[in-house]
């Protein structure tokens, strides 16, 4: 078991797990927390959806945006962009621009920050 011997390997990898469980956790808290936001079930659902295409979207421009500023100030704007998701899905209160905002935030830190990572 030789890729135990990388230190680096096992940290990246460790973070990546950490990061799994806590994102997976949140996103059963996202949907409860909508729900009892006011978010119509189907609405909530189309709000996953937005959040998906949003990333689908942006992907192609980090490219250009990593060419342009460098993958690490790339990385560190996704990393506080996905932090600021989270006291934003606490202003959402039914469908409105807050909804709106959130699943632009998301998507945009979301994107910034797993494509630069595996950069």
């Amino acid at each position: 078991m030789a890729y135990f011997r990388n230190n680096t390997v096992n940290l990246i990898n460790l973070h990546f797990g950490i990061h799994a469980i806590t994102l997976f956790g949140a996103g059963a808290f996202f949907f409860v927390y909508l729900l009892e936001a006011g978010v119509p079930l189907p609405l909530v659902f189309v709000a996953l959806a937005a959040i998906l295409a949003g990333r689908f979207i942006i992907r192609p421009s980090i490219v250009h945006l990593a060419v342009r500023y460098g993958v690490r100030p790339l990385l560190i704007a996704g990393t506080f962009l996905t932090a600021l998701q989270f006291p934003l899905l606490a202003v959402v209160d039914g469908v409105g621009p807050a909804l709106i905002v959130y699943c632009a935030v998301s998507s945009i830190g979301d994107t910034l920050y797993w494509t630069t990572y595996h950069a």
